[in-house]
């Protein structure tokens, strides 16, 4: 418990900035919600970044995102 209040804490520092996600997945059952990770996060191994997008993205590419919220080892943002 004490890790995720840490980590929850230095998630939080991201909000409100843009940066760049490698988007890896379309989510299931979200119409405009993608699943990626940053430039910092290695695969199976670090947290998510949820990215919701009206423009159509796919795997693979690189799109600015502007960090909204943060959770224990997440991201939520917008293309």
């Amino acid at each position: 418990k004490e890790q995720q209040k840490i980590s929850k804490f230095i998630s939080k520092r991201f909000i409100g900035q843009t940066l760049d996600v490698l988007i890896d997945e379309k989510q299931k059952n979200e119409e405009d919600m993608y699943i990626g990770r940053t430039e910092f996060d290695a695969p199976e191994v670090d947290g998510l970044v949820y990215v919701r997008s009206k423009k159509r993205l796919k795997p693979g590419d690189f799109v600015p995102v502007r960090i909204t919220d943060a959770y224990e080892y997440d991201l939520t943002g917008e293309a």
